[in-house]
């Protein structure tokens, strides 16, 4: 990076190398709904080339900027940065071609850089850095994850999926045909959440507990947050205030912190059979 007093003084600069070729793609474009293999986006678009960043070696903040020459008595020559509607927002830049190098080293400490890992989150992104390497392993990652999902829904009896359904707080009791196709969905929509409640090893007494409130032998009384018994109204416990099936998940949390939270739970399944 070219310096001066007042920017890039930034305390390691990205390396590039002489045989390096490295590839930006512009965010902000999408397919043309009405011209099949086009883009929407700007002809020409156009990065700031001048933006503040935190130096976390210098522990401090550093004006950059991508100069591409000093003219008299120093003043930098800013370079124009610019992403174009005819290479398909993508630019290449190479480690032999003269003034690439600088704006590569800025273009990958600038904020608007969606693959700077200490990029402002406040700022907006407008490019991301093409690793095809990178991409090529996430994308096997997801794929393989996806296939792991798939297979656990797929080898899940019909006790298990009802155990898993009821510890989503949703009603166990409908055909296991429909129970099956909304757990392999969710298997698909989402692996990861798929696979961490599967592996839940508290979600058979959150499944318990689902079954209790549906059979009437306890309540959830949302306006107080709190479970009850049924038949007497007495309180069993009071839980944090929550959304969606969090309020098992707190009685779930009772049952293994409170003193007497195992016996009410042991007391619970008894009138389950």
């Amino acid at each position: 990076m070219i310096k001066t007093k007042t920017f890039n003084n930034v305390k390691t600069e990205p390396s590039f190398k002489r045989s390096d070729v490295k590839i930006f793609e512009w965010l902000k474009k999408k397919p043309d709904p009405y011209n099949s293999g086009k883009l929407q986006m700007a002809v020409l678009a156009f990065v700031p080339n001048k933006d503040r960043i935190y130096d976390s070696e210098k522990e401090d903040y550093v004006d950059i900027a991508a100069i591409k020459s000093l003219g008299p008595e120093d003043k930098p020559i800013f370079a124009d940065i610019m992403f174009e509607k005819k290479t398909k927002g993508m630019m290449v830049l190479r480690g032999d071609r003269v003034g690439d190098k600088e704006i590569y080293q800025y273009m990958m400490l600038s904020n608007h850089n969606q693959s700077n890992p200490n990029r402002d989150p406040q700022v907006k992104p407008l490019y991301k850095i093409v690793d095809p390497k990178a991409e090529s392993t996430s994308k096997r990652k997801k794929r393989s994850l996806l296939r792991d999902a798939m297979n656990v829904a797929a080898e899940m009896s019909a006790a298990d999926i009802r155990e898993l359904v009821a510890s989503m707080g949703k009603d166990q009791s409908r055909d296991i045909s429909v129970l099956r196709d909304e757990i392999e969905s969710l298997a698909e929509s989402d692996p990861q959440q798929f696979i961490a409640l599967s592996k839940n090893r508290n979600k058979s007494i959150t499944a318990n507990v689902k079954k209790a409130i549906d059979k009437k032998i306890i309540e959830f009384v949302k306006a107080d947050s709190a479970f009850v018994w049924a038949s007497t109204k007495e309180v069993i416990c009071q839980v944090p205030r929550s959304t969606g099936s969090s309020y098992l998940e707190g009685f779930t949390n009772f049952v293994l912190s409170n003193k007497n939270g195992q016996s009410i739970y042991e007391e619970i399944v008894k009138l389950l059979k």
